[in-house]
């Protein structure tokens, strides 16, 4: 959980006072956000993976929380970023944030791994082949390889 300020408004206190002091630059100060409910149980409205945030609705009162990608304690260990899918039921913590309440501390039900967006990629996903034999595909006499050239004599 962090929170960006810009460098030229000074800090509360010594310890949050940032190293540089360019005018035109913003510092990350680490923030403890203050945990209100625990183990709440919620449905996923819906999740951006590429902007890493999202909405979870609420199952007791049915009001919508903010969700970011640093917020997901257990994440699926098959997907390669953090994401919640669409209609996941989730466990959160709700902690009151910058700009209201926000879920925090999320896994699915029990403690399990989140399922993860179906538009999160895949840990062993390919996008498609590293290298091509260029020998025996391009050129039937076997001779070449990749630049082409007289090969081996």
């Amino acid at each position: 959980s962090y929170v960006v300020t810009p460098l030229n408004t000074e800090p509360k206190n010594m310890a949050e006072k940032p190293e540089s002091s360019a005018d035109n630059s913003a510092a990350i100060i680490e923030v403890d956000k203050e945990v209100i409910e625990t183990k709440i149980k919620g449905i996923v409205k819906w999740f951006n993976v590429k902007s890493g945030y999202g909405f979870v609705q609420r199952q007791d009162t049915k009001d919508d929380l903010f969700i970011h990608q640093s917020s997901i304690a257990v994440n699926n260990p098959n997907k390669s970023r953090k994401s919640v899918g669409e209609n996941e039921n989730i466990e959160f913590d709700v902690a009151k944030g910058p700009k209201g309440l926000e879920a925090v501390n999320v896994s699915g039900p029990d403690g399990t791994p989140v399922q993860g967006s179906r538009y999160a990629r895949d840990l062993r996903e390919r996008r498609g082949p590293r290298y091509r034999n260029f020998s025996q595909s391009s050129n039937p006499s076997g001779r070449g390889g990749i630049r082409g050239g007289r090969g081996g004599r």
